[in-house]
């Protein structure tokens, strides 16, 4: 059984319009037949065609990987962008290497581009099984879906339909030469005991299991679109903001984990198991109004502050932690957004607002608290910072990690609650209005 490389580019066509497409090349066998297919049909691809390879550097061959797949870009004559992860912490594994890919590709991606990743047939069983196991609601046993959102652009897999087979059919028949990442054969992860201990003998008894899997997941995901339909109205308009949780208390408990769940899976966050979320959904709506409660599962975390609810991943944790030195005096001139550890500096140009033209040198550093810094917000009485983040509501956790606009040795800003006295824009002129933006980070399964 084979798959042709027509039918590859119609699956991709049938995911919908994007201004061009960016496949996410492992080297493996399977992306390696997904850009080989269109790479040898792109004048039938509307907008560009391109690859990008992340470099994870968790295995001695990372190396050899990226040249490997320099060499399969520049043979289909696609261009490539080979991005290296992160430094990998002592212990990260698989779950670490998706969220990294997943950050890069969603700064990447750009608008209306669209991401292709070759997960096929098997793979969605896999998930599907996997998640079946460690107990997911309606929207885990879902499986992989077939197009989201992503950055500026989307995630398609066109693929989701074809069994491995077909393109190890594709593979063989053209003679591709593709790397094998000994982490596929590991028998202590969780997917790979499935993929060559279970799913065979599945597939002995039925075979047809693949399909069937692969069809229920389809019909959970209408479901989860019903599901995804009612909580919409309660969720932030910020896909990546808080979530008012009061009126959350109206609802039944069944209501209110739906809500929960698709308040985190459309930040990005990996979804807790049934039993996690519903610890969770305890202790977030049932404790005492004066409490902040925390509740953390592998992945994320979800704080209780005041009337809101607010999410971030581990892997945002941890890059904003380390990163907090490191952006400890970095200039900005303020003529684009900033791109910092923890998170995105924006400027937006409208009336009032902070005067560049007040700015020495027409630029400001970045400083973060240490405690006692004063300013005085222009029109108003000098206070501490302190006092300024607890009127705006910003939660106690996020005051260290908020920058400070700094010019010399004076507060210019506190970015989304004050311009201070004397970098203002005199009325009615026209400044910029700056806002800080935490970052979450994103996790997915898999990829």
């Amino acid at each position: 059984m084979t798959v042709s490389a027509e039918d590859i580019l119609r699956r991709v066509l049938d995911l919908g319009p994007a201004s061009g497409h960016c496949v996410a090349f492992s080297g493996g066998p399977d992306s390696h037949v997904l850009l080989h297919a269109l790479a040898s049909l792109r004048e039938e691809l509307p907008g560009s065609l391109r690859a990008v390879h992340v470099n994870h550097r968790l295995q001695p061959q990372a190396e050899s990987w990226a040249a490997h797949c320099e060499t399969v870009c520049r043979s289909l004559a696609v261009p490539l962008a080979v991005h290296t992860a992160a430094r990998p912490f002592a212990g990260a594994g698989e779950t670490w290497a998706r969220a990294q890919r997943y950050t890069l590709f969603a700064g990447l991606l750009r608008p209306e581009e669209m991401l292709l990743t070759a997960h096929h047939r098997d793979d969605q069983a896999e998930t599907v099984l996997l998640r079946l196991l460690r107990g997911s609601g309606v929207d885990g046993l879902a499986g992989i879906p077939p197009v989201r959102a992503l950055g500026n652009g989307r995630v398609g897999r066109p693929l989701l339909d074809l069994p491995r087979a077909s393109l190890q059919g594709y593979a063989t028949a053209r003679g591709l030469k593709s790397i094998e990442d000994p982490g596929n054969a590991e028998p202590g992860a969780d997917r790979n005991f499935l993929r060559h201990r279970i799913l065979p003998l599945l597939r002995e008894r039925w075979p047809g299991a693949d399909a069937t899997m692969a069809r229920a997941g389809e019909l959970l995901r209408q479901e989860h679109q019903v599901t995804a339909d009612y909580a919409a109205p309660m969720l932030p308009r910020d896909p990546h903001g808080p979530l008012h949780w009061p009126p959350l208390l109206s609802l039944s408990p069944g209501a209110q984990r739906i809500v929960l769940r698709h308040w985190l899976r459309r930040a990005g966050l990996p979804a807790p198991e049934a039993r996690q979320l519903e610890a969770g959904r305890r202790m977030l709506l049932l404790a005492g109004y004066d409490r902040q409660p925390e509740f953390t599962w592998p992945g994320g975390r979800v704080r209780r502050y005041r009337e809101l609810l607010h999410a971030e991943s581990q892997m945002a944790r941890r890059a904003s932690a380390e990163g907090h030195g490191r952006d400890v005096g970095v200039a900005w001139s303020l003529d684009h957004d900033l791109h910092l550890a923890g998170g995105w500096l924006r400027c937006t140009p409208g009336t009032g607002g902070m005067d560049t033209a007040r700015l020495p040198r027409g630029q400001v550093t970045v400083a973060f608290r240490s405690g006692g810094e004063r300013c005085r917000p222009a029109g108003r009485p000098r206070r501490p910072v302190k006092k300024l983040f607890q009127e705006a509501g910003v939660p106690p956790w996020q005051r260290g990690q908020w920058p400070l606009l700094m010019a010399g040795d004076e507060i210019a800003a506190v970015p989304g609650i004050c311009v201070c006295e004397g970098f203002q824009v005199a009325p009615p002129g026209r400044g910029l209005h700056l806002s800080w933006e935490p970052r979450l980070g994103s996790c997915e399964e898999p990829g």
